[in-house]
């Protein structure tokens, strides 16, 4: 997950992205040019209104179990007073940025860490798919509504977008079962499936819509 953090005229230089209209009601994703810099692809205003309502875990200890973990994975963890609720992992630099008290998310990052490792190949396919999944919805806008190009659209969309979502439900699964193993409550391993819920949101329902809108095109296209 990329984060909202107001930045400086030299990283939002650094940090160039691109907006692609999806239709139906102009849904809006931005993804980043560099592909290990992704950003969860609801518009920006939505999402950081969705991750705003998540809630902190004040928990030191379990802080501490994660910035553990960390250091066992190799893995260089900048944690920020003023930070957005989400994470940043890097793997250019293994580096994860993550605000205070968001022991859930520095684990879901350090998922993220794992899944890479394992799948090398994971940060180009996420944001080779953010920029291919768009291009489904313009061709079954200007294919014909009973042509190949037109029926496949839907299923191209998905199978390109499924890379992200696959690696952020992993990633997620993968914090709950740290948070367990280093012996979080009921109340916090709720409170951090939540949060974690809705991180996953951020991605899932405009990419959802990535491969409705394909489907409707055809749908109502005369």
């Amino acid at each position: 997950m990329k984060y909202f953090e107001k930045t400086s005229k030299e990283k939002k230089k650094s940090y160039k992205g691109r907006n692609i209209l999806v239709g139906a009601g102009g849904v809006t994703i931005a993804a980043l040019a560099n592909p290990e810099e992704q950003i969860g692809v609801i518009p920006r205003k939505m999402s950081a209104k969705i991750m705003k309502s998540t809630k902190e875990i004040k928990d030191p200890r379990l802080m501490e179990a994660a910035l553990k973990k960390a250091k066992e994975l190799k893995v260089k963890v900048d944690i920020r007073k003023k930070f957005a609720p989400i994470g940043v992992y890097e793997a250019d630099s293994r580096l994860v940025i993550v605000g205070k008290n968001r022991p859930a998310t520095l684990f879901h990052e350090l998922g993220h860490s794992v899944n890479f490792k394992k799948f090398q190949s994971l940060p180009k396919l996420r944001v080779g798919g953010l920029k291919v999944a768009p291009l489904a919805t313009l061709a079954a806008a200007v294919s014909k509504k009973d042509s190949t190009i037109s029926k496949v659209a839907p299923y191209a969309a998905a199978a390109a977008i499924a890379p992200t979502l696959a690696d952020e439900a992993t990633a997620s699964i993968r914090a709950i079962k740290d948070l367990k193993k280093v012996k979080a409550t009921k109340t916090q391993l709720s409170l951090a499936r939540k949060n974690l819920g809705k991180g996953f949101a951020t991605y899932a329902i405009p990419m959802a819509a990535m491969v409705a809108v394909p489907a409707l095109i055809r749908k109502f296209k005369k």
